[in-house]
C-alpha cells in the first residue's frame, strides 16, 4: 500500500475546502492504471488518498495535475503566499485563521464565535473621520459598550459626569458604589475612597472633599443634607441615627471611636471625692445633700452637709443619734423593726430576757421568730452548728422539770389541727399526732435512707431487701421463714422451699429442680422458618423448614446448652442438613457432625447431653 498527500496552506488555513470524494472521482476516471485508489481522508490543511501499489514518478506528477485542476476549479484563483486577491462568498473558521504580522507570524490576530447564540451575527461598523487606531490591554475581559449594563472594576474615571433622576431603589440610584467582598488582612481595605485634593489659589473660599450641596427641597417629608471638609463632618439640620436609639440617650464612643446611642446610666463618671459639706453628687436644689467619698472603700450620705450613713468594707455606720426605722415610722429608739428580721450570718441578743412579740403571720417566713442559717461547706471533724441552744446550767429542786426548747402545747381554740411539741433530753416528744404532709399518701410507711433522712414511700413499690440464702431466704412468710425468694448471684434469682433451692432464674434460663407437672397440658414454641442457612436459637423448640431449597440447620455449641432439645421438620422440598457448631461435637456415636432428612414430612428431634447430642 502507498498514498499520496496534498497541502497548500501559503500562511491562509483552509484557503481551499477540499471535498475528497470528488477528487476519489477525478483519480478513478484518470488513465492511471498502475495503482488502484482505494479511499481518501482529509486532515487540517492536507488531503491524503492511499493506493494499493506502489505510485511511479509519472503516477505522482498524474496526481498533482488532477487535485490541482481540482482545487483551481473550486477557487476560481489560486491563493499565493505573495498574491494580491479579493475574496467572496467565503467562510472562514474563526478558531483556525489567523492575522499574523509580516515579521513575526507568531504574533496572531483571530477571532472566535464560540460563545455567540445560533444563527446570529456580528457587524463590526465604523462611523471615523480620519485614520484611528483602538488599542486592546493586556488583559482577558469584556468590553464596556454605551447600552450594555455592566460592572466595571480596577477603573480610574477622570473628571466624570454622572447624570440621573436618582431611583427608589438604591441599585438603581444616581451613584451606586456597591463593594464586592474580599478577605481582610493586616493590610488597610478601602471601599469607598475620597481622596484629599491639592488646591492652589486664594485661601479665603472653602475646599472640601465631598460635598453635598444641601438637602433636597420641595415637599419633601424627611430632607438630608451633609458634607464633609478638613476631617469634620458638618450636617446642615437635624441629626437622626435611628440604630440603638431611645429617649434621652447619649451618643457615647468605644476605646477606637465607634460611636453609639448608650443610657447615659452605663457610662462610667469618676467624681471628685468631695466631703461631708460639699458632696460630689448633689441636687440642684439642694447642694449639701448626697454623695461624697470619705476615704479607701468608704462612701458616705450627707444630708444638708451633716454625716448620716457611712459605707465601709467593713459594714455600714450610721451616725450617733440617728434612729433606724424599718417597716414603721415615728419611732425615736435607735432601731425599730416591723416585720420579719433575718439574720443570714447569727444573730445575738444580750440581755437577762429576749421578748420577740407579734401576732404570727400566714406564712412560716414572717413569723414572730425565723431562723434561716446560711449554707456553709461542712468538711473535716468539725461540728458546726446551723441553730444552736445551749443547755441552761439549773439550780434548786431537781422535781421539776427544764426544757432547753420547749412547746408549752398546741394553740387552744376552733383550730382544725393543733401542733405542739418540745425536745428534751435528747429526745422529740410529741403531744397528739404526728402529720407529715409532704409526700404523704394513704397506707405508705416512714423509711429511712442511708442518712437518716425519712420519707413517706410505698412498700410495695421501694423496699429493697437483703439477699439472703437458700437457708434464709430474703423474702419469706411468718410461718414458714425458710421459704421464699432470695438473690444467688447478679441478674439470678431463686426460689428456696423449705430451705432447699427448687427453681433457679437468670437472663438465660429457667432451671426447676423437682419434678414439674401440669395440669393443663404442655406446650413448645413451634415456628416456620423458610431460610435456607439458620443457626437455631434457644426458642427454637419446634421448627418446621418449608423452603423448597435445601436447608443447612448448625446446632448451638454443646457448652451450656446441656438438656436443650430441637424437633426438626422437613416441611418443604428442600432436603435439609443439620451440622454441629464444630467438627469435635458429634451426634449419636461421637463420629457423626452431621445428620440429613431428604424427605418432605421427615422429622427428627434431637437432644444436647453433656458431652454430644442425641437423636431420638
Amino acid at each position: 500500500m502507498s498514498n499520496y498527500s496534498y497541502s497548500n496552506t501559503s500562511d491562509f488555513v483552509n484557503a481551499t475546502i477540499i471535498k475528497p470524494n470528488e477528487v476519489y472521482e477525478n483519480i478513478l476516471a484518470s488513465n492511471i492504471s498502475s495503482a488502484n485508489v482505494l479511499y481518501g481522508n482529509v486532515v487540517g490543511d492536507a488531503v491524503t488518498f492511499y493506493f494499493d501499489a506502489a505510485l511511479s514518478g509519472a503516477v505522482v506528477t498524474t496526481l498533482n495535475s488532477i487535485v490541482t485542476n481540482y482545487v483551481n476549479s473550486i477557487d476560481g484563483i489560486a491563493l499565493t503566499t505573495n498574491s494580491i486577491n479579493q475574496i467572496s462568498n467565503k467562510n472562514l473558521l474563526v478558531d483556525s485563521n489567523f492575522f499574523v504580522d509580516p515579521i513575526d507570524n507568531t504574533k496572531q490576530l483571530g477571532f472566535s464565535a464560540a460563545s455567540a447564540t445560533t444563527g446570529s451575527t456580528l457587524t463590526l461598523g465604523s462611523a471615523i473621520t480620519g485614520d484611528r487606531t483602538i488599542t486592546f490591554p493586556d488583559i482577558s475581559d469584556i468590553v464596556v459598550t454605551l447600552g450594555a449594563v455592566q460592572s466595571l472594576t480596577n477603573k480610574t474615571l477622570t473628571n466624570p459626569g454622572i447624570y440621573g433622576i436618582g431611583s427608589s431603589t438604591a441599585s438603581s440610584s444616581t451613584l451606586y458604589v456597591q463593594p464586592s467582598s474580599t478577605v481582610l488582612t493586616n493590610a488597610d481595605y478601602y471601599f469607598g475612597y475620597f481622596g484629599s485634593p491639592t488646591t492652589t489659589g486664594s485661601t479665603t473660599g472653602s475646599a472640601y472633599t465631598m460635598y453635598i450641596e444641601g438637602a433636597p427641597s420641595g415637599t419633601i417629608t424627611t430632607p438630608y443634607s451633609m458634607y464633609v471638609a478638613a476631617g469634620k463632618t458638618y450636617i446642615g439640620g437635624a441629626l437622626q441615627i435611628p440604630s440603638g436609639a431611645a429617649t434621652n440617650y447619649v451618643l457615647a464612643s468605644d476605646s477606637v471611636g465607634n460611636a453609639s446611642w448608650v443610657s447615659l446610666t452605663t457610662i462610667p463618671k469618676p467624681f471628685n471625692d468631695g466631703n461631708v459639706s460639699t458632696p460630689t453628687i448633689t441636687f440642684i436644689n439642694e447642694t449639701t445633700t448626697g454623695l461624697y467619698r470619705a476615704g479607701a472603700g468608704q462612701l458616705g450620705i450627707t444630708l444638708s452637709g451633716v454625716g448620716s450613713v457611712l459605707f465601709k468594707s467593713a459594714g455600714v455606720d450610721f451616725t450617733t443619734g440617728q434612729t433606724i426605722n424599718v417597716g414603721t415610722s415615728g419611732v425615736t429608739s435607735p432601731l425599730n423593726v416591723y416585720g420579719l428580721v433575718t439574720s443570714l450570718g447569727g444573730l445575738s441578743v444580750s440581755g437577762a430576757t429576749a421578748l420577740f412579740s407579734g401576732g404570727g403571720f400566714t406564712s412560716a417566713g414572717s413569723a414572730s421568730l425565723s431562723i434561716s442559717p446560711t449554707s456553709t461547706a461542712v468538711s473535716g471533724s468539725s461540728n458546726y452548728y446551723f441553730t444552736a441552744l445551749t443547755i441552761p446550767t439549773t439550780t434548786g429542786s431537781t422535781s421539776g422539770s427544764a426544757y432547753t426548747f420547749y412547746i408549752q402545747g398546741a394553740p387552744t381554740g376552733t383550730i382544725t389541727t393543733p401542733y405542739a411539741a418540745y425536745i428534751a433530753g435528747g429526745k422529740t416528744y410529741i403531744g397528739g399526732a404526728l402529720q407529715i404532709v409532704n409526700g404523704a399518701s394513704n397506707g405508705y410507711v416512714l423509711t429511712s435512707d442511708a442518712s437518716g433522712n425519712a420519707s413517706w414511700t410505698s412498700l410495695t413499690a421501694s423496699t429493697t431487701f437483703a439477699d439472703g440464702t437458700v437457708t434464709a431466704p430474703s423474702i419469706t412468710f411468718t410461718s414458714d421463714t425458710n421459704t421464699g425468694l432470695y438473690i444467688i448471684g447478679t441478674d439470678n434469682m431463686g426460689i428456696a422451699i423449705g430451705g432447699t433451692k427448687t427453681v433457679d432464674l437468670s437472663t438465660t434460663q429457667t432451671q426447676v429442680l423437682t419434678d414439674l407437672k401440669t395440669s393443663g397440658g404442655f406446650s413448645r414454641n413451634a415456628t416456620a422458618n423458610a431460610g435456607t442457612g439458620v443457626i437455631l436459637s434457644t426458642s427454637d423448640n419446634f421448627v418446621e423448614f418449608t423452603s423448597s431449597s435445601n436447608v443447612i440447620v448448625t446446632l448451638p455449641t454443646i457448652v451450656g446448652n446441656a438438656g436443650r432439645e430441637y424437633t426438626i421438620v422437613q416441611a418443604g422440598s428442600g432436603n435439609i442438613t443439620i451440622n454441629t457448631a464444630s467438627g469435635s461435637e458429634f451426634i449419636d456415636n461421637g463420629v457423626l457432625t452431621s445428620v440429613s432428612l431428604n424427605s418432605i414430612y421427615s422429622k427428627i428431634t434431637l437432644v444436647c447431653g453433656q458431652s454430644q447430642w442425641y437423636s431420638l
